[in-house]
């Protein structure tokens, strides 16, 4: 049997710390087999194509994360650590001459840095790409950041990735990118019809109201965490909220 505790989009340094402690407990608590990092663990600031807005630097953002890293290390030593890259961190790597200029990229890579790189590796990381090669498996259980964010883009990544899978039935689909937690849900068809699969979206740890939100609303996004069971292809998941604050 399988435990998993999966999150998304710390965005650090600007990581909600009442968020992140909560996490932790539930890690403590849970004692996963698996702990699932579903991306845009950077803010990546550095790549970003607007103004600079903030005054902390990439090592600012590398000393916070790898910190985090440890302290979930420290709860969970025996967990297998899986990070889905999510399009924050890939800014980083992007080829996109708006960014980080093609001669740097590979010396800005979080892997390569002397201070924190060896914590960084701890992780299995997996490329932000919309394909097979893009999500990570546990049993009948996939991870992936996500990539749309309008309406019902939970179902419908959930259906798309379920064709790039195989078409498996069982399947749940577990992603964050749009800072809105979603419960555990089975996809449907039409109000009459279900098909069978499911989709869950963790939230967000980061900030609730953003410089760069101030003019959306966001007031469903919230902080959460995916815990699940799996047993051969038999699961039991469901999406616990942080209610503090």
């Amino acid at each position: 049997m399988s435990k998993v505790v999966a999150f998304s989009c710390l965005h650090a340094p600007f990581t909600r710390r009442d968020a992140f402690a909560w996490l932790i407990s539930i890690i403590r608590q849970e004692k996963p087999t698996h702990i699932v990092n579903l991306g845009d663990w950077l803010e990546a600031d550095a790549a970003s194509v607007h103004p600079d807005e903030h005054a902390h630097t990439l090592d600012d953002e590398y000393r916070v994360a790898a910190s985090q890293s440890a302290q979930i290390r420290k709860a969970a030593p025996k967990a297998a650590l899986v990070w889905l890259l999510g399009n924050h961190d890939d800014n980083l790597q992007i080829k996109d001459a708006r960014r980080i200029p093609k001669q740097l990229r590979d010396a800005l890579h979080w892997n390569n840095s002397r201070a924190y790189g060896d914590e960084f590796r701890e992780w299995t990381q997996i490329c932000y790409e919309k394909s097979k090669h893009g999500c990570y498996h546990v049993g009948p259980l996939t991870f992936y950041h996500g990539y749309d964010c309008g309406v019902n883009t939970d179902q419908r990544e959930a259906i798309e990735f379920a064709g790039m899978t195989g078409w498996q039935p069982g399947r749940l689909f577990v992603r964050g990118h749009t800072h809105r937690p979603v419960r555990v849900t089975q996809c449907q068809l039409n109000h009459n019809t279900q098909l069978p699969w499911w989709y869950a979206n963790v939230g967000t740890l980061g900030p609730l109201k953003p410089q760069y939100a101030k003019r959306r609303n966001t007031t469903r996004w919230g902080a959460g965490c995916l815990v699940a069971e799996v047993k051969g292809w038999k699961w039991t998941a469901e999406v616990r909220e942080f209610r503090n604050g």
